[in-house]
């Protein structure tokens, strides 16, 4: 099966469900209940040697930095989730083992499915596979012990409820996720150019403003930038849909290029016009942003020797991020934008 959306387009997912909030509190309450119940341990059985403790306390401030970097901040990125999924599972495993009791070691296996739940949620196969692997490692460390303590059917009994928990209720989560995620993607999706559609580009911006609305310093500004090309009618009348959709995909293609340095996201809202979203620190690296889009399209060709059928008009609207209204900053980018086609392949700012 194909492995779906990566991390980012998993989060994108939840957070346009309104999902995404409810999901980091639930991952930062499981991380504090961890690190509570190493510290616990600690204070429970203050006699189990330098060793053990040096595990349990690890395993405290394991559980307690990850609540707090899930409940605060934006969303940890790839490395760092996958770091969390790994660092937890290992610190409930040696946590568990400094216990006698192979009940206790295997209550503790069994909190590998919390973060289990959360790998096959949104993190890629390989790290969902490196999860199963911790976790069917614990099981074979325990069940000795759990055969001695409890006989054959129990452990038996117990062993297929760690498995169901940690590796296939896991990999049931993963395949419904990547389905749903796909979907929502596909549906978000621009079919020629692979860029956002217009659907996806309003809903992805409405969050993602949102978002630094309530996170960002205020200093950050947000800029919409539209994009029409000039002559894109006579490329169809004189050249035919094909070199259509081919000068279509190659402007996607360039302002992906010349925006990949910046936090932006790109769409295509219908015909031959598109839009990107930017954030910036300063109002004028948002200009500059698409300055750098006319140049990168000036210096195209299509194809290699000939220049670019299609020069492209663009209209910038900017604010600072605790003022910003999606609405207003459209509104204002496509009145910047039509100015800029009075002359063509000019870049124009909005000015109240």
């Amino acid at each position: 099966m194909h492995a779906g959306p990566d991390y980012q387009a998993r989060i994108g997912y939840l957070a346009s469900r309104r999902l995404l909030r409810g999901f980091r509190i639930a991952i930062a309450l499981t991380s504090l209940a961890l690190g509570a119940a190493a510290a616990a341990l600690i204070v429970a059985d203050p006699g189990g040697g330098a060793s053990v403790t040096v595990i349990r306390s690890a395993g405290a401030a394991i559980g307690l930095f990850w609540c707090v970097r899930w409940f605060t901040g934006p969303p940890p990125a790839l490395p760092a989730a996958a770091a969390f999924v790994l660092t937890c599972c290992l610190s409930i495993v040696l946590v568990s083992t400094t216990q006698e009791s192979a009940g206790t070691g295997a209550v503790g296996a069994m909190a590998i499915v919390l973060t289990a739940t959360f790998a096959a949620s949104v993190l890629p196969v390989a790290a969902s596979l490196a999860h199963a692997t911790i976790a069917i490692s614990a099981i074979v460390y325990f069940a000795p012990r759990l055969l001695t303590e409890s006989g054959m059917l129990t452990t038996v009994t117990d062993i297929g409820i760690l498995v169901i928990v940690t590796v296939v209720l896991p990999g049931i989560v993963y395949v419904g996720m990547a389905l749903m995620s796909q979907d929502a993607v596909a549906a978000d999706t621009d079919g020629l150019c692979g860029t956002l559609n217009r659907r996806g580009f309003y809903r992805l911006s409405s969050s993602r403003i949102t978002r630094y609305q309530r996170r960002r310093p205020r200093l950050c500004h947000v800029g919409i930038i539209m994009i029409d090309h000039d002559g894109f009618k006579t490329v169809n009348d004189v050249h035919g849909h094909v070199a259509g959709d081919a000068t279509l995909l190659e402007t996607a293609e360039m302002i992906g290029y010349a925006t990949a340095a910046a936090e932006a996201y790109v769409g295509r809202l219908g015909g031959d016009e598109f839009a990107v979203l930017a954030f910036c620190d300063h109002s004028g690296e948002i200009v500059d942003l698409a300055e750098r889009i006319r140049h990168v399209a000036n210096e195209s060709s299509t194809p290699p020797g000939e220049r670019r059928r299609c020069t492209l008009s663009i209209g910038v609207s900017h604010e600072a991020i605790t003022a910003a209204s999606l609405p207003q900053l459209l509104l204002r980018a496509d009145a910047a934008m039509y100015r800029a086609k009075l002359t063509g392949n000019a870049v124009v700012v909005y000015e109240a």
